[in-house]
């Protein structure tokens, strides 16, 4: 049995050292006990580039933060690193941790060539657009026919439509780049319920709230308008006449309810709601709404989930991760 223990412990350090990722052994005082290989080569260690020591020092380890990417300096040179820590216990309940090291340098500088070419593009498109809108004020102005307004009011649309996507690409952007925080998940929705209210007014729609206090969630601004597209989509296209926003604490999440007693959604189509592309009303929609939710929502750890409404529609809920450390 010894011998067969020693012949698993040589495999495992094989392993170890041969790894095509940077690999580090550590105490839970932080005290690192080995590196492999391709740790070295990351660091440039034997190039008199960072010593472990320093790369801990550097990333400013949080050990409640289990994965995380940043920016270090290696022979007066910055490259990126991204990074994951995960606990290893022994049968003596020893707690170590091994913290895994990618070099993602060229994959940064890809995805800064990228937002480069990003940001031309919406700049330029956001200038023809204004041209455009020029135009169209002109065109009113001439006193055109009948024919010729419909052929205006398609264009206008076509011009709110291209808007529209420029910034949903915005939006994607901002969730990508702000990094997970603490924020007031009821404030958050307050304030966007107020910017909501005379909306809500012209449509007649009675909103009813129960929020409450000190629900700290993990998150960042974009929430807002994740929260915001929701109720405007009921506002819009549910056809109701009363809005319920509650929350609610489960053990380790806090959940956000936004319903309404508009129609909701038949059950074989709310598989498909969160689709890119998927609209029920193509004429007042391109379908990405709420495809653009999920996917911020799930860029700050959380769900997004249909179901039928006690009120007789819909019930959009949100699932945060309660955060109760920065």
């Amino acid at each position: 049995m010894s011998r067969i223990n020693h012949l698993n412990r040589v495999r495992l350090e094989n392993l170890f050292q041969k790894s095509s990722i940077g690999l580090i052994e550590l105490t839970n005082e932080g005290r690192i006990l080995r590196a492999n290989q391709k740790t070295n080569e990351i660091l440039q260690t034997e190039k008199d580039g960072l010593s472990c020591n320093d790369l801990i020092e550097q990333i400013d380890l949080n050990y409640d933060e289990k994965h995380g990417i940043e920016k270090i300096k290696v022979n007066d040179k910055n490259i990126w690193i991204e990074y994951h820590l995960n606990p290893l216990n022994d049968l003596n309940g020893f707690h170590r941790y091994i913290l895994s090291l990618n070099d993602i340098t060229d994959k940064k500088k890809a995805e800064k060539r990228r937002n480069l070419v990003e940001e031309l593009l919406e700049h330029d498109i956001k200038n023809k657009l204004m041209v455009m809108d020029g135009y169209i004020h002109l065109l009113k102005e001439t006193n055109p026919s009948e024919k010729q307004t419909k052929h205006i009011n398609k264009i206008e649309k076509t011009e709110d439509e291209l808007k529209y996507l420029i910034n949903n690409i915005t939006l994607l952007k901002k969730a990508d780049q702000i990094k997970k925080t603490k924020i007031d998940l009821t404030k958050t929705t307050e304030k966007t319920i107020e910017k909501l209210q005379h909306k809500l007014k012209q449509k007649n729609i009675k909103l009813e709230t129960d929020l409450h206090n000190e629900l700290q969630v993990n998150g960042n601004e974009i929430l807002t308008e994740v929260i915001k597209n929701i109720i405007e989509n009921a506002i819009q296209h549910s056809d109701c006449s009363k809005i319920r926003i509650t929350t609610k604490k489960t053990n380790d999440k806090t959940i956000l309810n936004i319903e309404d007693d508009g129609a909701g959604v038949p059950p074989k189509l709310q598989e498909k709601i969160f689709q890119q592309g998927y609209t029920s009303d193509r004429e007042h929609g391109l379908g990405h709404g709420l495809y653009l939710s999920k996917k911020i929502i799930e860029n700050i750890d959380g769900e997004i989930e249909y179901k039928d409404s006690e009120l007789g529609g819909s019930n959009f809920q949100l699932k945060l991760k309660q955060k109760t450390n920065l």
